[in-house]
């Protein structure tokens, strides 16, 4: 952060990084690296503040102290890696529910511009693996009111089956 040259609001540029990043919980700070590209800085951007408003440095330092409390299950090893590549789908997820179909191409392409690295201890924005990120954005769908209706339904008679006494 030394080294690092303020932009505006709480967008900084750096030199020592090669993909963008935000670090921080209380006071999140997006970071760019020095080469970032002006037409890419839109859904960079988005990506970065969609981490900011869920909080998910937050819920990675737990995810993290949590696998490493119980070092000694594989399967929360297996945990982290599918939770942190969540973090990263639901975030562009996010990007994409606010943004026009057309939107989309562009946002993969500045996911691929991106993609040299990841961080475990900050959300990066080429994070995660990168063509599962760009299948899942090319083939993004909004859910239509029939769908949200039918998941309603059906998770309420579930529900009342459940919570039913058998006798």
């Amino acid at each position: 952060m030394k080294d690092s040259r303020h932009l505006r609001d709480n967008i900084y540029v750096s030199d020592k990084i090669t993909s963008p990043v935000t670090y921080g919980i209380i006071r999140p700070r997006i970071i760019l690296p020095k080469n970032y590209n002006d037409n890419d800085l839109k859904y960079i951007l988005m990506h970065e503040q969609a981490h900011n408003k869920r909080l998910d440095n937050l819920w990675r330092i737990v995810a993290i102290v949590t696998a490493c409390t119980h070092w000694f299950n594989p399967l929360s090893w297996l945990f982290l890696k599918v939770f942190l590549e969540n973090l990263e789908l639901a975030c562009d997820e996010k990007v994409l529910k606010n943004s026009a179909e057309e939107d989309k191409k562009r946002y993969a392409l500045t996911l691929i511009n991106c993609a040299e690295s990841k961080s475990l201890y900050a959300s990066a924005f080429g994070g995660a693996r990168v063509k599962v990120r760009i299948e899942r954005i090319l083939s993004y769908k909004k859910l239509s009111l029939f769908a949200v209706i039918t998941f309603l339904v059906f998770a309420s008679v579930i529900a009342y089956t459940l919570l039913t006494n058998a006798s």
